[in-house]
């Protein structure tokens, strides 16, 4: 009867307590399941790293806060990438990360996703590139610092990743403001991507401004001026050192062609339909004409001793020369490709110009005796100098209004605008990081510029406040000759 008693005792023993067991066994699985990491969001970090809080949206740019302790002191990432498998890759995402031990930085990496992935699991590996700045002959180094599975969302913050087509009339030859003899449709994209020329660095450079990092670069022998064709498609930059242009496709960021010219091109321009790029052989006297729809070259202008800079005017029918040797300008009439050269008493070290909305001014750059040169087109006389900075004048941007003309002086490291209705200085913009600027551009809407100084940082400012909201190091501190080339849509 003992063995029964014991049973019996053990059944009591569950009817009384079994619900309250029961209870506990339910709780505690629920507060797993509650504080268990989803397994759709994970970033698993490999050794001496730590990752949390990965996002990856449709465009397929993931951000990760990411530190690490490597026992090497502060290192230096110089490349970033994203896999699908585990194999260690052989090309990177250029990148200049400066990390300290245990701190913590925010990562941006494009991924391979497909087209469509919306809601989608990705997983993905994650790899840095780097070398130690306490150990500075040691070799660079590669490793994979995590793996990453997570859905891909619309956004997670990134929202002006989603790229928008328009389409633009853009007129190839206008007779008036408002009277137009042919016009073609070019179908534009809005941009993310700008793109810099940096000859001290020998590289081309692509820069989101949506990351604001640097994305890639090709390397280059020479670089010098690049500009980005009307719908976005290709850039074209010159290589000083190999007398070349080179076109490169902007959604593979490769050479597409090769294009000789002459000797040291400089400065490039293209037409407002595309069909035509112009650039300076700073090395001689002439003005390659390029057909970018054979990538040849199709004339050579005589353009004065020394051609620099090169603009074009909003119409089409010319473009104007800098002649850097003896300060004088040259006037090419695009339709028969002839020369005029205009000569500016007491000039010397002129450099880019640039022409008024209504084609009726060129503004030069006059590196002595500083000041700005405005010549009227009309007249073909100086009818006014811009005054009021000291220093070289290097580059002149206009407002898309026409209204304010912007003038980089670098030895100031200050860009300064004047009033194009009285040629007065009434403002300006100064920059304290990096010393002397080298190259501005602004963009298409007139609210942002942007300024690269001769460090190699460019700058982000917001031209109402005049404010600098980013700074992107694009050439890592190295010396920077640099050009800017925007594309249609920033």
């Amino acid at each position: 009867m003992a063995p029964f008693g014991k049973g019996q005792s053990a059944i009591e023993y569950l009817t009384t307590y079994g619900w309250t067991i029961l209870v506990v066994i339910i709780v505690i699985a629920l507060l797993f399941v509650i504080t268990k990491p989803s397994a759709g969001s994970n970033c698993i970090p490999e050794s001496g790293y730590s990752c949390t809080s990965p996002a990856l949206n449709a465009s397929g740019y993931l951000e990760v806060t990411f530190s690490e302790n490597l026992n090497l002191g502060n290192i230096t990432v110089t490349g970033l990438q994203c896999t699908t498998g585990p194999v260690t890759p052989s090309t990177f995402q250029a990148a200049d990360y400066v990390l300290e031990p245990n701190t913590y930085s925010n990562l941006i990496v494009h991924c391979p996703i497909s087209s469509g992935a919306i809601g989608n699991s990705f997983s993905g590996y994650l790899w840095i590139q780097y070398h130690s700045n306490e150990f500075p002959n040691e070799p660079t180094l590669v490793d994979n610092f995590a793996h990453v599975i997570l859905p891909v969302t619309t956004n997670n913050g990134f929202t002006s990743l989603t790229t928008v087509a328009t389409t633009t009339t853009v007129s190839t030859t206008t007779l008036s403001s408002s009277t137009t003899t042919s016009s073609s449709t070019i179908t534009t994209t809005t941009a993310e991507y700008l793109y810099i020329s940096a000859q001290g660095a020998n590289k081309l450079l692509e820069v989101s401004t949506v990351t604001n990092s640097v994305v890639t670069y090709l390397t280059m022998s020479g670089p010098t001026g690049v500009v980005v064709s009307p719908n976005g498609e290709s850039l074209y930059v010159g290589d000083c050192n190999n007398n070349d242009v080179y076109q490169v496709s902007t959604s593979t960021f490769t050479v597409t062609n090769t294009i000789p010219v002459g000797a040291c091109p400089y400065d490039l321009a293209i037409t407002p339909d595309g069909s035509t790029v112009y650039v300076t052989n700073s090395g001689g006297s002439t003005v390659s004409k390029i057909s970018t729809g054979t990538a040849t070259v199709v004339n050579t202008i005589p353009a004065g001793s020394g051609p620099l800079g090169i603009a074009l005017s909003p119409d089409g029918n010319y473009a104007y020369v800098a002649d850097y040797n003896v300060g004088d300008f040259a006037a090419i009439q695009l339709s028969t490709d002839t020369t005029t050269l205009h000569s500016i008493p007491g000039s010397g070290y002129n450099f880019y110009p640039i022409v008024s909305a209504n084609n009726t001014n060129v503004y030069v750059p006059d590196g002595y005796p500083d000041n700005v040169i405005d010549f009227s087109t009309v007249t073909n006389t100086i009818v006014g100098n811009v005054t009021g900075f000291i220093n070289s004048p290097y580059l002149l941007l206009l407002s898309p209004n026409g209204s304010t003309l912007y003038i980089d002086v670098p030895d100031n490291a200050t860009i300064y605008k004047a009033h194009t209705s009285d040629n007065l200085v009434y403002n300006s913009i100064h920059f304290l990081n990096g010393g002397e600027g080298r190259q501005a551009a602004l963009s298409s809407s007139g609210d942002t510029l942007y300024y690269i100084d001769n460090s190699g940082n460019l700058s982000i400012v917001n031209v109402a406040t005049g404010q600098v909201t980013n700074t992107i190091p694009v050439v890592g501190g190295l010396q920077c000759s640099c050009f800017i080339g925007l594309p249609p849509g920033i």
